[in-house]
């Protein structure tokens, strides 16, 4: 995030010692400063442009986040490599075929979809809860989002969003929160779909 790497940044300076700085982006910054400036931190982008240079690299995630970290900063483009997100681990496939203790993977109809991640509003569950509510006026379907959030109390509030948000628009009874599980691979692979939703 923007935010933890200037900190980073300065941490460094004011360290005084000699480390090697790396910075990674994971989102497109466009729409970090959209919010940031709701959140009246207009100076994000000029802050940015001016800091960001003084780290040894800056990697983004995807070309997509390069590019648009470039242009948001006005950074040079070639000052931002892409590394991927890692490669599947080799015993994905052994942890695929564990059983999943869910009475809605296990009956396997209707079908379910799933969704899989922090309740960060990038990753726009809301749109998925959506897409179930109009998906449930042609045919039965089960929504469950795995996951939640590294700070207890927001992942509870943005939980409790999501499931007002389902019993608002009719389908509170096919959503399902389970919160964070630390093998979500046979989910994945006995779910009907696995939707990304993120923006």
């Amino acid at each position: 995030m923007p935010q933890e790497n200037l900190i980073a940044i300065q941490a460094r300076a004011l360290a005084g010692v000699p480390i090697r700085l790396v910075l990674t982006e994971h989102n497109t910054l466009s729409r970090r400063v959209a919010a940031a400036r709701r959140a009246n931190y207009r100076h994000l982008s000029p802050l940015i442009a001016r800091q960001y240079p003084r780290a040894e690299a800056i990697v983004a995630v995807s070309r997509g986040v390069a590019d648009d970290l470039a242009l948001q900063a006005g950074l040079p483009r070639q000052q931002i490599s892409v590394i991927y997100n890692p490669a599947v681990p080799d015993d994905v496939m052994a942890k695929a075929s564990m059983p999943v203790p869910h009475p809605w993977i296990q009956a396997r109809e209707p079908p379910v979809v799933l969704g899989v991640g922090n309740f960060a509003p990038q990753k726009d569950f809301s749109t998925l809860i959506r897409a179930l509510a109009h998906l449930r006026r042609s045919r039965p379907a089960h929504l469950i989002i795995l996951g939640g959030a590294t700070d207890a109390a927001a992942g509870g509030k943005r939980g409790a969003q999501l499931l007002r948000l389902a019993s608002e628009l009719g389908v509170a009874e096919d959503v399902d929160l389970p919160g964070y599980v630390a093998n979500p691979y046979p989910w994945m692979a006995q779910a009907s779909v696995l939707a990304l939703s993120s923006t």
